[in-house]
C-alpha cells in the first residue's frame, strides 16, 4: 500500500466510526470532488446508506482509483452490506475481470495490473527469474471481496443456493 491509501483507508475507518454523523457527512460530500468525496461516499456507504450504490460502482471503475487497492475494496465491500439484486451484474463482472492481483514474494506485498507492477516506491520487486516467484502467494483482494458481496446480497434475499460467507481462498 501507498502512504496516500494507508490514509484514505485510516480516513475511510475513522468516518464509518463516527457516532451521529450522518447528516454531516451527506452534507458535506455534496462540496467534496476527487478522492476525498470518494471517500465520505465509501464511509457513509459502510454507515449503510443504500442510496450510493452507483457511486460506489463508479469509484471501482474510475482508471485514477486502480491502484487504491484498499480503497476499492472498501467501496466493494460497502455492497456487501448496501447491495441489491441490481449490483450483481456489476459485483459478477468484477468477480472475473477486475486486473488487480497482490503478490507475496515471502516479503513486500506488491500490486500488480495485468502482469505490471504498480505502487512500487522505492521497493523493487526480483526479477522474473527469482525462485520465490514459484512460491509467491498471489490474490484478487477486489475480485475476492467482490464474490463475498454476492454471497451477501443473495443471503439476504433468500438465495437457498448461497453457500456461506467464508474468506476466498488463496492464489
Amino acid at each position: 500500500a501507498t502512504l496516500a491509501g494507508m490514509m484514505y483507508h485510516y480516513l475511510i475507518d475513522a468516518l464509518t466510526r463516527i457516532e451521529g454523523a450522518d447528516q454531516s457527512l451527506r452534507s458535506i460530500s455534496a462540496g467534496l470532488s476527487g478522492k476525498t468525496r470518494s471517500m465520505v461516499i465509501i464511509a457513509r456507504a459502510l454507515r449503510g446508506d443504500s442510496s450510493l450504490n452507483e457511486d460506489l460502482q463508479d469509484i471501482v471503475r474510475d482508471p485514477d482509483m486502480i491502484g487504491m487497492v484498499s480503497v476499492r475494496s472498501h467501496a466493494v465491500r460497502a455492497l456487501e452490506y448496501t447491495g441489491t439484486q441490481d449490483d450483481l451484474p456489476f459485483l459478477q463482472a468484477l468477480s472475473k475481470e477486475d486486473p488487480v492481483e497482490l503478490i507475496d514474494l515471502g516479503g513486500p506485498i506488491f500490486a500488480m495490473v495485468e502482469g505490471k507492477y504498480i505502487n512500487t516506491r522505492s521497493q523493487v520487486p526480483p526479477p522474473e527469474s527469482d525462485p520465490s516467484r514459484g512460491t509467491a502467494r498471489r490474490w484478487f483482494p477486489i475480485r475476492d471481496a467482490a464474490v463475498k458481496a454476492i454471497q451477501a446480497i443473495k443471503k439476504r434475499a433468500g438465495d437457498s443456493a448461497v453457500e456461506s460467507v467464508e474468506d476466498p481462498p488463496l492464489r
